[in-house]
């Protein structure tokens, strides 16, 4: 019986600067719009496409050499309000023409074929579930210590798994449903506290700060998918708006994503064919420097994708001329790869939904 793929969801809160991460090598203009933020071409890794990944990626060039990663240029929404909140929103919903109440990833697991989703089929790590889970039932942790209780204990877990089996013989209407979910929850919880008894996730081997932990937890979780019935894993990287000393702020985070996405590929080892990584942030940075030594926000950035047997892995795309005619708005760089792009090729070539229509309603891939 074939595994059911995995997600893992990773976003970039605050824009991050698709130009420091991947900047089009030789350019000219561009350097003479970031006096102080262009890194010199012989400083980064040369991944083809005329294009050189910041030197704190040099992790993720090793991925992309192996056909393991990609990364999309110009990537962005038709968002042009430039506020974190509208365009992250607006990325998560996957909804351009129309206003939706829901995620994409939640229209993908009300509508991708096999049984209805447990009860840890989507699990978020922060607060709460990003708008992109909105409309499908996830688990928000900041921990995954926090998925295994000290009670119920294994007595009442009996009495729990007795009751619920009962109502699934119920007439009364949704008994059977309600019975099920009751009977998958405590074989869940059975699950995670054998599981708990093992190894701990492997914090020593990531990056420090919030956001390695969740990745030494996200491959915990992922190692153990099947046992837990995980189908999407959500995190976040914090920290990517960067309108003060941009170069020490994007140094210090691409050094963690890019280390932190290599040991969980790593980590997965056998897993990572069946494993789509997708990163996303709202928006990009303008092209020119401000007085800060930072960057405002702007329109398109890139976007990653990671996981054994891509189908296009590399450069994918290419930056628009950063020519002032040729900018979008206030100096922005034009968005030239739709995100629902990305998200259809992952729906349809990695995650095999084939109600693709439903999950990105009034979109269609070009041709």
């Amino acid at each position: 019986m074939a595994r059911r793929p995995l997600l893992i969801s990773m976003f970039l809160r605050g824009g991050a600067d698709g130009l420091s991460l991947a900047q089009p090598l030789g350019s000219g203009l561009l350097k003479e719009a970031r006096p102080t933020l262009a890194t010199p071409d012989a400083d980064l890794v040369d991944v083809g496409g005329g294009v050189g990944l910041h030197p704190e990626l040099h992790d993720l060039a090793e991925l992309m050499s192996r056909g393991e990663a990609s990364v999309c240029l110009g990537v962005g929404s038709g968002d042009s309000t430039r506020s974190h909140f509208e365009a992250q929103d607006r990325l998560e919903r996957a909804s351009e023409e129309e206003v939706l109440s829901s995620g994409w990833i939640a229209r993908h697991l009300m509508t991708r074929a096999g049984p209805r989703p447990g009860p840890l089929s989507a699990i978020a790590f922060g607060a709460g579930p990003p708008e992109a889970l909105r409309g499908a039932s996830a688990t928000s942790v900041h921990d995954t210590r926090e998925l295994v209780p000290e009670r119920p204990t294994e007595v009442e877990l009996d009495a729990l798994d007795a009751l619920y089996g009962a109502s699934e013989g119920a007439s009364l209407p949704l008994a059977r449903e309600l019975g099920e979910a009751g009977r998958a929850t405590v074989e869940v919880t059975r699950a995670l506290r054998a599981l708990g008894a093992t190894e701990p996730p492997a914090l020593a081997r990531y990056p420090e700060g919030a956001f390695g932990e969740h990745l030494a937890q996200a491959a915990w979780l992922a190692r153990h998918r099947e046992a837990l019935g995980i189908e999407v894993i959500s995190l976040d990287q914090q920290g990517w708006d960067t309108h003060f000393v941009q170069a020490d702020l994007v140094a210090s985070n691409a050094k963690a994503l890019g280390a932190g996405l290599a040991t969980l590929r790593g980590d997965l080892d056998d897993d990572w064919h069946e494993t789509t990584v997708v990163v996303f942030t709202e928006f990009g940075r303008r092209v020119g420097e401000n007085v800060s030594r930072g960057t405002d926000h702007g329109r398109a950035s890139v976007a990653l994708l990671l996981g054994g047997g891509l189908r296009r892995p590399g450069v994918r795309g290419a930056w628009p001329s950063l020519a002032e005619a040729d900018l979008d708005g206030p100096g922005d760089v034009p968005v030239t790869t739709d995100y629902r792009s990305i998200l259809w090729e992952v729906l349809d070539e990695r995650l095999g939904n084939r109600r693709l229509r439903e999950v990105l309603p009034g979109f269609a891939p070009k041709a």
